[in-house]
């Protein structure tokens, strides 16, 4: 499936430490006691994504105009390997887009 068709959100119950180092973020999880060296722009997303849920295409939008990423492919598909990054570490969810739904709102 395409990036586009998932809205990502911050998991609800997740209660994370930020450090910042000059080349990246450490990241605590207190809930598993884990942690983590994630390179930028993790934080960028973990703040956005904190205050709301969003599909890929506004997240990739709002990294651009923020000047997080580049307006292109490549760094269009970093942005989508972090996400799944930050899902593999129980960090987000990312849920389908029923856009039926969104067609009637």
């Amino acid at each position: 499936m395409s990036p586009e068709c998932f809205r990502w959100s911050w998991l609800q119950y997740l209660e994370i430490e930020q450090t910042e180092w000059d080349d990246g973020i450490v990241i605590f999880n207190r809930l598993t006691q884990d942690t983590h060296f994630l390179n930028r722009p993790v934080d960028w997303i973990l703040s956005t994504l904190r205050s709301g849920a969003m599909s890929f295409g506004d997240l990739h939008a709002q990294a651009v105009r923020d000047t997080v990423i580049s307006n292109d492919n490549d760094s269009r598909e970093a942005l989508h390997q972090f996400l799944l990054c930050l899902k593999t570490l129980d960090f987000l969810e990312s849920s389908v887009i029923d856009y039926a739904d969104t067609a009637l709102a």
